[in-house]
């Protein structure tokens, strides 16, 4: 019964976005292991942040919609495709070889689990940048 529901809910619901309401939009932190299906590399955890790609070849899972929910169906490989720098942050672009979808994720330039620089150099320069 409507008249038991909070404003925020009623209001949802007159405007027609109660179901857009329920979609995550925050990320759920996940710094797992995983085997690159590229490679075949064995990654650890990053533990500072979330590790979302192999190190050694720069590929990744096309899984979140959101980072961290596994909630994407398509489940491709993620090759990358170009670098951009912003501000301190080197940022490593992704397109997907199922689906053409795109994405972004800040690379990891220090530390012992580091991403590899030959890679991230060469992903640079097969764009011409």
């Amino acid at each position: 019964d409507a008249v038991d529901w909070p404003a925020r809910k009623l209001l949802r619901r007159a405007r027609a976005r109660d179901a857009e309401a329920q979609v995550r939009t925050n990320p759920i932190r996940r710094d797992e292991s995983f085997t690159c299906v590229h490679c075949g590399a064995e990654v650890g955890p990053l533990r500072r942040t979330d590790r979302d790609h192999c190190p050694k070849c720069l590929r990744s899972l096309h899984v979140d919609l959101v980072p961290g929910d596994r909630a994407n169906t398509c489940r491709g490989v993620l090759d990358p495709v170009g670098v951009e720098v912003r501000g301190k942050d080197t940022v490593l672009r992704y397109r997907c070889r199922r689906c053409g979808g795109t994405h972004r994720v800040r690379a990891v330039l220090d530390g012992e689990d580091a991403d590899d620089w030959e890679a991230v150099v060469a992903v640079s320069a097969q764009e011409g940048g």
